[in-house]
């Protein structure tokens, strides 16, 4: 199966109200924020504590004002890579109080700008596909990173398990991380390891991980982590004939002209091309949020290893692009979708892949979503909220790793959630 390589790739997506990011390029990022909308600033008990706005080292309290997207309203400033990979970003937020697409709204304002753009993404990928897709997480601060760690860090750590090996490889900036971060990640991988596959062919998918910065970019403010997914183009029919084509419609559902993008882990997952060692992502963590490592989260504490599954899903194909525009040296690739869009429904029959519609994940053509959630609903409802990633959950998932608002304290993977990387490529559907 042949797969289109684009070059110089910046992105256009919408966020999950259905509103236009900008130029989406290996510098947007979008970052999981804390606190309530509107001019309270931020409430220790309702996200992050108030507050260090990032590794800049500009800290005071912040008061979030009306429908505004902030930073997020501003386009990133393009850098391409000189191989035939690139990034593109898009990011999750702690909680909110706004109906998140539980109730249907989609025009909710964000508590923190959920979708922020970073201007000069600094890292420099191994290439392995077309373009790329940044995907953050939870609400706290990052920093400069890719640099000086003050401190050596760890060997490169690889781990084997059901047909699946990951190839962790820590940037200099983990030199600077507590000892507890590197286990705490180790744990996170050791997760998709226990519970997915297995794998008739066996994939590699190559992480780097960073403190405090994301493929050598400082984290966006707010952001408690944040991850850049390698993408190539693909096509529906190629998606059909792979692992993951049962789970798909008899034909294309998208109308009009459009374009799918595949992320270059699940690209090997459901065997679109053979596999490879090169680089399929990268994931870094605020260096200054108040992390526990070991999910037994304390007053005030945000659970990383939750976190750390968060982004790792999101490398792994758990992202959309909801019908945004990838383009290619300004020649304009619009419509374009991930297969994770392809799972979205909001009704029996009624596929719903666009931003900003109401949604919820179904694997069998929208009649569940395979299994009850941890609300103890059979329907988990995709986010809807202006600014947050329309491929995270609704808050109406209960505490939910995979959720786009998250406060303190532990959250739990889902039956749900291992559901949807099996038909992303990596085991097959049982409940």
């Amino acid at each position: 199966m042949s797969i289109d390589k684009i070059l110089d790739v910046k992105i256009t997506t919408l966020d999950a109200g259905g509103n236009s990011l900008g130029s989406l390029t290996n510098g947007l990022l979008v970052g999981l924020g804390s606190g309530y909308a509107g001019n309270v600033g931020l409430d220790p008990n309702n996200g992050a504590p108030a507050l260090t706005l990032g590794d800049d080292g500009s800290t005071d309290a912040v008061h979030l004002g009306a429908p505004s997207l902030g930073v997020a309203d501003n386009a990133a400033t393009v850098h391409y890579y000189t191989g035939s990979s690139k990034p593109i970003s898009i990011s999750f937020l702690p909680q909110s109080p706004t109906s998140d697409g539980s109730g249907g709204s989609s025009g909710a304002v964000a508590t923190v700008p959920p979708v922020g753009l970073t201007v000069g993404f600094g890292g420099d990928f191994s290439q392995s596909g077309g373009a790329a897709i940044d995907l953050f997480a939870k609400g706290g601060a990052g920093g400069p990173g890719g640099g000086p760690g003050g401190g050596k860090p760890p060997p490169q750590y690889t781990a084997t398990l059901n047909g699946m090996t990951f190839v962790v490889n820590w940037d200099s900036s983990v030199g600077s991380a507590p000892t507890a971060f590197v286990s705490g990640f180790e744990s996170a991988v050791q997760y998709f390891l226990d519970n997915l596959g297995p794998l008739t062919t066996p994939i590699t998918i190559t992480l780097a991980v960073g403190w405090g910065e994301v493929a050598g970019s400082r984290l966006s403010p707010f952001a408690l982590g944040e991850s850049s997914t390698n993408i190539d183009l693909t096509s529906f029919s190629a998606l059909k004939n792979s692992s993951m084509g049962s789970y798909l419609p008899a034909s294309d559902p998208v109308s009009g002209t459009h374009s799918y993008w595949v992320p270059s882990a699940e690209e090997k997952a459901l065997g679109l091309v053979t596999n490879n060692s090169t680089l399929d992502g990268a994931v870094g963590f605020s260096s200054r949020t108040s992390w526990n490592y070991t999910s037994t989260t304390g007053s005030g504490q945000y659970d990383f290893v939750s976190t750390a599954e968060h982004e790792i899903s999101e490398v792994m194909g758990r992202i959309g692009l909801g019908g945004g525009t990838v383009s290619d040296n300004g020649t304009s690739v619009p419509n374009s979708y991930t297969p994770f869009d392809l799972f979205r429904y909001s009704g029996p029959g009624q596929l719903a892949p666009t931003a900003g519609s109401t949604a919820y994940f179904s694997f069998d053509g929208g009649n569940s979503s395979g299994a009850p959630n941890l609300a103890g609903s059979s329907t988990t409802n995709f986010n809807t909220i202006a600014g947050g990633d329309i491929s995270d959950w609704a808050s109406s998932a209960g505490n939910d790793a995979y959720n786009a608002f998250s406060g303190t304290g532990a959250a739990h993977t889902s039956t749900v959630d291992r559901l949807v990387m099996d038909v992303l490529g990596y085991g097959t559907p049982t409940v």
